[in-house]
């Protein structure tokens, strides 16, 4: 329902698409570039495998329990941030 209200509205959605890089006006896409005004990019939160495997409290999800400043709720001392790049 969302994305026919935002079509209308003449949003270009683009659902499951990798996006290689981002700069102030323009979205670089694998063989694309998109020139926009206002960019939204909404992604997965895919905890990463190496980080499901370190013996700390995790989340139901699988990724590294936190606190709002991003210490390890079971490792007060180690901060546990990043984000995933590709496939890997």
């Amino acid at each position: 329902m969302a994305a026919r209200v935002l079509a209308r509205r003449g949003v270009d959605l683009r659902t499951a698409t990798a996006v290689h890089s981002i700069d102030s006006s323009t979205v670089h896409l694998g063989d694309e570039s998109i020139e926009a005004g206002t960019i939204v990019l909404t992604s997965g939160i895919v905890p990463n495998a190496a980080a499901v495997t370190i013996p700390v409290e995790h989340d139901r999800r699988g990724r590294i329990a936190v606190d709002g400043c991003m210490r390890g709720r079971s490792h007060p001392h180690g901060w546990a941030l990043g984000e995933r790049r590709g496939n890997a």
